[in-house]
């Protein structure tokens, strides 16, 4: 078990909610989700390489 303190070091920041679209038949859009990851993919990146 990993002690308390050093848990705690190890989350920082925040991962934003990102929304599920949904088309009009109620199902997931799978067309509007790749271009929700898209969209986020060079922010993702980005904040990747500075936390290192």
């Amino acid at each position: 078990m990993i002690p308390l303190a050093h848990s705690t070091q190890r989350l920082s920041g925040f991962i934003p909610d990102l929304p599920t679209p949904f088309d009009d038949r109620g199902e997931i859009d799978t067309y509007a989700s790749a271009e929700v990851a898209d969209a986020i993919s060079g922010w993702a990146d980005e904040y990747l390489a500075a936390a290192q």
